[in-house]
């Protein structure tokens, strides 16, 4: 005769799970600062409970689930920096189960996403802009094909597409933007058309009407035809009924330095030539950028970009090809946009913030790792700082110098996350908005679900 034999759970996991309801019945009665108090405590019973047994699988998943509904709950608090700073260990905690739990690159990569708009809320572009693109790859977005995206990956991709349209990447913006609303409806259909339809209480609602607004504003700033296209998406937004509030591409337009969204990367790369640059290599990057377009891979736009694979042992060409990868890609547009910044600004921001989000998201960057054209990097982030700075965004200048000083040191065993100690203090930042993820009760850390609280 067998006996189920149940793990008995801890302890100091039963008082984490009484301290996780408590913070769950606090905030349905509206009492948000009684909520931190019990997340809280929750966070640091489950870092004991982590640092006793670091190598334990639902540890780490508890610690990861408890702080970044902690996050949540100190965002609507207003308390950003420490929402970000909790979502760092979030992220510490997850990064542990990485190669040993296959949801961890989801949970990763939603810690990510909400990090990213919590920079961009605050006005730190560079921590935004490097926090998107590590979200598009720690979920694998961008190694799959336009089409095949779940809810989950429409999701990152929604909210990846409004920090980049914040920060001065329009055209990707765009391309994560129609990805999003492509996948929503790859999934869902039209209701009553293609399938059941996107139920009207679900969550993914919000980032779809967050995508269809980021494109339409974008496409109604471009002009040049798009002004239908825009209009249609304006009104797609407006009809799915999603309380959703401004996102955070419309209030940077309040901001001292408003999102320019008519210089794409490749207006930007036409002026190379005309600045002093290196035409023939801006040529070569504006060639598979164009590819990338037409193949619907404009997020991968740089896997199109080669150089001469090395010679063989014996000093013969072998002929063939390697991609540069994102670094290799993004140093290169460094240089040219350092080229470029003195003579036209519009286009050298382009080029410097491509080459900062293509660096700064690779996961060499993320672990304290020298690259060889970190120098480059560095120089042209201080150049945009100084740049920025006389527009009179503050916040966004100290995030470039940061970022800048980052650069030159390499530090190892840290995640670049923005100037925070020195932002706390500052005082002008843009307007708060709520964002949260869904699908929090399908991941396994007990969390309160915060973030369903906030309307989208």
């Amino acid at each position: 005769m067998f006996r189920n034999h149940q793990r008995r759970r801890p302890p100091r996991e039963k008082q984490i799970t009484a301290l996780l309801r408590g913070a769950r019945d606090a905030g349905r009665g509206g009492d948000l600062h009684l909520a931190i108090a019990f997340q809280s405590s929750a966070g640091r019973l489950a870092r004991v409970l982590h640092a006793q047994s670091p190598g334990d699988v639902r540890g780490a998943q508890l610690l990861g689930g408890v702080l970044y509904d902690l996050a949540a709950l100190l965002h609507r608090a207003g308390s950003d920096g420490e929402a970000i700073r909790a979502l760092e260990d979030s992220e510490r905690a997850y990064a542990t189960l990485a190669g040993r739990v296959p949801a961890a690159g989801g949970w990763i990569s939603d810690v990510y996403a909400r990090r990213a708009v919590l920079h961009a809320q605050r006005g730190c572009g560079a921590s935004a802009l490097a926090d998107a693109q590590a979200a598009l790859r720690a979920r694998h977005v961008l190694d799959g094909a336009d089409g095949a995206d779940g809810p989950d990956e429409a999701r990152t991709l929604a909210l990846g597409s409004d920090v980049l349209g914040a920060f001065g990447d329009p055209d990707m913006a765009v391309a994560a933007a129609d990805r999003a609303v492509r996948g929503y409806l790859s999934c869902f259909g039209p209701a009553g058309v293609a399938g059941p339809g996107l139920p009207r209480t679900s969550p993914h609602v919000g980032y779809l009407a967050r995508a269809c607004r980021v494109a339409a504003v974008i496409r109604q700033a471009r002009g040049a035809g798009e002004e239908g296209r825009a209009a249609r998406l304006a009104a797609a937004a407006a009809n799915l009924g999603a309380s959703a509030p401004a996102t955070v591409l419309e209030r940077r337009f309040s901001s001292p330095n408003p999102p320019d969204l008519a210089t794409g990367l490749e207006d930007a790369l036409r002026v190379v030539p005309r600045c002093g640059g290196d035409g023939r290599r801006a040529e070569l990057l504006r060639a598979a950028l164009v590819r990338a377009r037409a193949d619907r891979t404009a997020l991968t736009w740089y896997e199109g970009v080669t150089v001469d694979a090395p010679e063989t042992t014996a000093g013969t060409a072998t002929g063939a090809t390697m991609g540069m990868g994102p670094p290799g890609v993004g140093g290169l547009l460094a240089r040219l946009a350092t080229a470029v910044l003195p003579t036209d600004a519009a286009a050298g921001m382009r080029l410097a913030l491509e080459a900062h989000r293509l660096r700064a998201g690779a996961p060499a960057a993320r672990s304290g790792r020298a690259h060889a054209d970190d120098a480059a990097w560095a120089e042209v982030l201080l150049t945009a700082s100084r740049q920025v700075a006389g527009t009179g965004d503050t916040l966004f200048a100290l995030d470039l110098a940061a970022w800048a000083a980052r650069a030159t040191q390499a530090p190892a065993d840290t995640c670049p996350a923005g100037a925070i100690d020195g932002l706390d203090a500052c005082e002008g930042g843009p307007p708060r908005h709520s964002s949260r993820p869904s699908d929090i009760h399908c991941r396994p850390d007990l969390g309160t679900g915060a973030w369903e609280a906030l309307p989208c």
